[in-house]
């Protein structure tokens, strides 16, 4: 009888408690989806001078390009739940340069403002003068948004590339 009573009070404890879960986690989305803040570049893969043909084939088509054409976002791509940008940092300049920027993935699915992703991208180390690097951002809490209604922003850092 005693073991009956504890094994009702623990499955109520943890009713209560997925209850209380659940309304905490609605609370938090009725604010809209959190944003992703990266903590750093993504890995990367450095392509010596310019990108190949075949390379720009699989990149796609690009959704948002910096200012100064140093960054460039790509047509995103879903992976399950996850959405991916294809991302390539390239040294438009005569001297070797870190390349850096902040990237903004939002869309309005029914109507209403998302931001999905905001984040920094940048080269890490110096890239030689026209050297590429290779890199992507993950987008989460996308699954239910339609590519094509995903919309980037690129901004360059307030120095611009250093």
């Amino acid at each position: 009888m005693a073991i009956a009573g504890i094994g009702a009070a623990l499955v109520a404890g943890a009713v209560v408690g997925g209850v209380s879960l659940a309304d905490s986690a609605n609370d938090d989305l009725s604010h809209g989806f959190p944003s992703h803040q990266a903590a750093a570049s993504p890995s990367a893969e450095a392509v010596t001078g310019t990108l190949t043909a075949e390379q720009r084939k699989r990149l796609g088509t690009r959704a948002a390009v910096s200012s100064d054409g140093s960054v460039s976002v790509y047509a995103a791509v879903r992976d399950g739940d996850m959405v991916t940008f294809p991302v390539t940092l390239t040294n438009p300049s005569d001297a070797a340069r870190v390349v850096e920027a902040r990237i903004r993935v939002h869309a309005s699915p029914h109507g209403q403002p998302v931001d999905l992703y905001q984040g920094a991208v940048d080269s890490g180390d110096l890239l030689a003068p026209n050297a590429t690097l290779l890199t992507e951002i993950s987008v989460q809490g996308a699954h239910s948004i339609r590519l094509e209604d995903l919309a980037v922003e690129i901004r360059q850092s307030a120095q611009g590339p250093t």
